[in-house]
């Protein structure tokens, strides 16, 4: 009974190595997240998967015979050159971040690792490609960089009007409600601040709490500020 089974399984085995690799290949191609795309070493496309389809635009029918330039932007035509010049010296060109465009024109980012396919005799005659639509990451690294930008500049533009406040001369101070209006800017200003970078997801956790203990330290010297500010006006 036993050894019937083994038989069936050794069977079963044979039969899937020999004649099911190319389907599980072809079903593992057709259903990945990624878009898996071949083209001779000319730059014509020969196959297109489902998620090539879907991040480009193009159905197979469309695209398989065309030159793989119809996916690139005037400005990145040179690109191509590169790649099939590294592709010759049988180099594998890994998560190469760039822009393509989709058939009704919108720029989109990917980031696409290229393979050299070679015949039994080690010639390159095609590449395989794996591209990867990385538009929303891109842009979410983007909107945080200048999220960073505008605090950095936001941090210099309230520092740069504490520091003058802090240093000056008490001999010359300006009438109460001109300073009270400076004070409420300043405060404005702080708060603003320290919500943009609360907000921030890669935000130095370090850098919020200095953010804290300067803003606490600042209430203290404002309050003084002002106590000696009305003190005068009294005299």
């Amino acid at each position: 009974m036993n050894e019937d089974k083994g038989n069936l399984e050794n069977v079963g085995f044979t039969a899937f190595s020999s004649g099911n690799l190319a389907a599980l290949h072809a079903t593992i191609v057709e259903n990945s997240n990624d878009a898996i795309v071949s083209k001779t070493i000319d730059g014509i496309v020969q196959s297109w998967n489902k998620s090539a389809e879907e991040i480009f635009g193009y159905t197979a029918e469309e695209i398989i015979g065309k030159h793989i330039t119809i996916l690139i932007p005037q400005d990145r035509l040179h690109e191509e050159d590169e790649i099939i010049s590294k592709l010759k010296r049988k180099e594998k060109i890994a998560h190469y971040e760039t822009v393509r465009q989709r058939k009704n024109g919108e720029l989109i980012n990917i980031s696409v690792t290229i393979s050299p396919i070679m015949d039994d005799k080690g010639n390159v005659i095609g590449a395989s490609k794996i591209a990867r639509d990385i538009t929303e990451k891109v842009s979410t690294t983007k909107e945080d960089i200048a999220k960073k930008e505008r605090i950095k500049k936001q941090s210099g533009e309230i520092l740069e009007v504490l520091l003058s406040y802090v240093l000056k001369d008490f001999s010359q101070t300006a009438p109460v409600s001109e300073e009270g209006d400076e004070i409420d800017a300043i405060a404005v200003g702080l708060n603003t601040l320290g919500e943009e970078l609360k907000e921030s997801i890669e935000a130095n956790q370090n850098y919020i709490q200095l953010l804290e203990d300067l803003n606490t330290n600042l209430e203290k010297i404002i309050a003084n500020r002002t106590d000696g500010l009305r003190s005068t006006s009294m005299l």
